[in-house]
């Protein structure tokens, strides 16, 4: 609820009803709106005490956003930069399978126990199919992650068309701040969610044991 808040509700509301002239105006309007998602990624990171990957990502979304803006580039900037990052975790995920560290095997080390599950793998034969079936994971969420760039990409385009600098741009980045969640964020995060579900209950079937034994 909070992210829901401070990521998407705050900045549509400033952005749909504080960019007018009687008001905070566009400059502010926009760098209003902004500082609330820019704020919460600091405050995160700070309260960590290190970066996080996904904070600092989102710190230099909101920053190449409020400089699209503030510098009055073309408008199309804003599509290619709300595509670029889902891109480039797609093209990562890909590239990642050559590597030693797949993306999916990486990201669920740190909630499973590893030395357990190979330990019933090996008893049951079952480690190249396991192996096989992080990959192929893998790759899915990759190819969900282009996608989802390809579609940010046209959304964008069609939601935000008016000349940077200007109320209309505001109001226009309000709406898609707003929309964006239900019909980007929560799609591509339940295609996410429907892999790594498969891939859970995969270890459940391979290990023959239920997957609460063998998370850390």
């Amino acid at each position: 609820m909070i992210e829901l808040a401070v990521n998407v509700v705050a900045p549509t509301v400033v952005l749909l009803f504080g960019s007018d002239e009687a008001y905070l105006g566009t400059l502010w309007g926009l760098i209003a709106a902004l500082a609330f998602p820019l704020a919460h990624s600091a405050y995160t990171m700070a309260s960590a005490g290190k970066i996080s990957p996904l904070a600092a990502i989102a710190v230099v979304s909101v920053l190449l956003t409020g400089g699209i803006g503030l510098l009055e580039l073309p408008v199309a900037w804003f599509a290619w930069k709300e595509a670029l990052f889902p891109a480039l975790f797609g093209v990562a995920s890909v590239l990642s399978v050559r590597t030693r560290f797949p993306l999916l095997p990486t990201l669920l080390a740190s909630a499973l126990d590893n030395d357990k599950i190979n330990r019933l793998l090996a008893q049951n034969e079952q480690v190249d199919a396991h192996d096989k079936a992080l990959l192929k994971a893998t790759w899915q969420m990759g190819a969900i992650f282009v996608a989802t760039a390809g579609v940010t990409f046209f959304f964008a385009r069609y939601m935000v068309v008016s000349a940077t600098g200007t109320e209309a741009f505001n109001t226009e980045l309000g709406r898609y701040t707003a929309m964006s969640f239900p019909f980007l964020g929560v799609p591509s995060t339940a295609l996410l969610l429907y892999i790594v579900h498969g891939v859970l209950l995969g270890i459940e079937t391979r290990t023959g044991v239920e997957i609460d034994e063998v998370l850390r």
